[in-house]
């Protein structure tokens, strides 16, 4: 989080009600030997749900950064999405390849459904896939709920993509599970005890009520094209029934 510098204008002044906070990093990093740079992914900025509290580009949330690993020195960012309000965080580490054009490149996937490639010199972006259902991300969490997808629990979490350079193949795998989040007046929590920190009035759906069935998928990407040449559904159902099945899971921006 940047406290200082052109960056730290991107985000609103802290206030005792609403402190400058999140961008945690929750997953490992990945190191270039090489150039002795470290990548470290980050999450969203702090609140969930509530964009309208911190307006902004928040720089260098929902993204990964990348650090001198002796240093600690700013050498570069790579933003993977624009002031995200869903808790999606780029919760696993970003794949480091060199494809047959030679270009150095950085393969990030997050919760938000998508992988997406950089240059890793230019910080330029050459493409972004979806490889998870993507619906309803642009409407406001309302107190009557708002169901999107990915939800907090879906897109690509803990494990990033992986990379085959005998076929320039990357291999993604991800969560379609989507959630329903409702947002209510801080007044609405005075007087209760031991609720999520969230204000969710159950315990056990401390980020919104996820939906009943969810699926995963696992998807073969080229990495120079950003084609989907396989993919593979392993859905489960509450009744405990597992099946597989293939498709083309997404479309490309």
């Amino acid at each position: 989080m940047p406290e200082s510098g052109e960056a730290s204008r991107s985000w609103p002044p802290a206030s005792e009600v609403v402190p400058k906070g999140g961008v945690a990093s929750w997953t490992t990093y990945a190191l270039d030997t090489v150039s002795g740079t470290v990548y470290v992914p980050t999450g969203n900025s702090a609140p969930d749900f509530l964009p309208e509290v911190r307006p902004g580009t928040n720089l260098y949330a929902y993204s990964v950064v990348a650090l001198d690993a002796r240093t600690g020195t700013l050498r570069q960012h790579y933003p993977v999405l624009d002031h995200d309000f869903h808790d999606w965080d780029v919760a696993a580490a970003p794949a480091l390849i060199t494809g047959p054009d030679g270009v150095p490149l950085l393969v990030v996937a997050g919760k938000d459904g998508h992988v997406q490639a950089f240059e890793r010199a230019s910080g330029r972006k050459r493409y972004a896939t979806q490889v998870t259902t993507v619906d309803n991300v642009a409407a406001p969490i309302t107190s009557e709920g708002t169901r999107f997808c990915p939800g907090v629990n879906g897109g690509v979490e803990w494990n990033g993509p992986s990379y085959s350079p005998k076929t320039n193949t990357l291999y993604v795998n991800a969560i379609d599970w989507c959630t329903t989040v409702s947002v209510a007046p801080p007044a609405k929590l005075e007087g209760k005890d031991c609720i999520p920190w969230t204000g969710s009035s159950k315990v056990s759906e401390p980020f919104g009520r996820p939906d009943s069935t969810r699926r995963g998928w696992l998807t073969a990407l080229d990495a120079g094209t950003r084609k989907d040449s396989v993919a593979v559904c392993v859905a489960h159902s509450p009744g405990g029934r597992d099946y597989r099945h293939g498709r083309r899971p997404g479309v490309h921006r």
